[in-house]
């Protein structure tokens, strides 16, 4: 009998790293591999689409994209109210601990935003100077920082699709010392689709 529960254990414990080592392919692929096709809904019943993109510069960004049944001056002016970035996103997983300690409107014409944000890899500073470019076409807010090894780059674009329709697009790209590229991005690929359904939750919740 002692020999049959320790051949079990034994088949138990590699059944158990079998699929350790099967996850960490998948984080390994899913945070390594990236397409420079954007990977666009639809419509808003398509839901939030999330992908690890290469951009034009070579970078690996994780972009979610959406379709929102609101003007894009609304979604636009939900993006960049940073003040109210905590109440927007608190109930967000990777941005629970989120806090805003000021903004400011540099003389450049940025803004500048600084605060701490939390997430299952720890939490770190946020210090980003942002800039706001707006046309009739498309309205985007981006960021690019990087000091030393940790990287914050990312933007957010809405395009009109109509007069009370727009499509919401959040790149962001992070680097931690600490943690390996593929960690991080597969991290974010799991859990930044939940900061575009804020937006859309935060325009539910005011009135039209």
């Amino acid at each position: 009998m002692k020999k049959l529960v320790s051949r079990s254990q034994r088949i138990a414990l590699a059944a158990v790293a079998a699929l350790v080592a099967a996850l960490a392919v998948v984080a390994v692929v899913r945070g390594t591999w990236a397409s420079a096709t954007p990977d666009d809904p639809a419509t808003s019943a398509d839901g939030v689409r999330t992908q690890l993109y290469l951009d034009a510069d070579g970078h690996k960004k994780v972009r979610c994209s959406a379709v929102l049944d609101y003007p894009a001056e609304r979604v636009w002016a939900v993006v960049t109210d940073y003040p109210r970035f905590p109440q927007i996103f608190g109930a967000v997983t990777p941005l629970a601990d989120l806090t805003v300690d000021g903004t400011e409107r540099l003389p450049d014409g940025r803004t500048s935003l600084t605060g701490r944000v939390a997430s299952r890899l720890g939490t770190w500073p946020v210090d980003v100077r942002i800039t706001h470019q707006a046309s009739p076409e498309r309205y985007v807010a981006s960021w690019d920082e990087a000091r030393g090894d940790d990287v914050n780059r990312g933007s957010w674009t809405i395009v009109p699709l109509g007069p009370d329709r727009c499509r919401a697009v959040y790149l962001l790209e992070v680097r931690v010392p600490r943690y390996p590229a593929f960690v991080v991005n597969d991290v974010l690929l799991g859990q930044l689709g939940e900061v575009v359904t804020a937006v859309r939750d935060d325009l539910a919740r005011a009135p039209r």
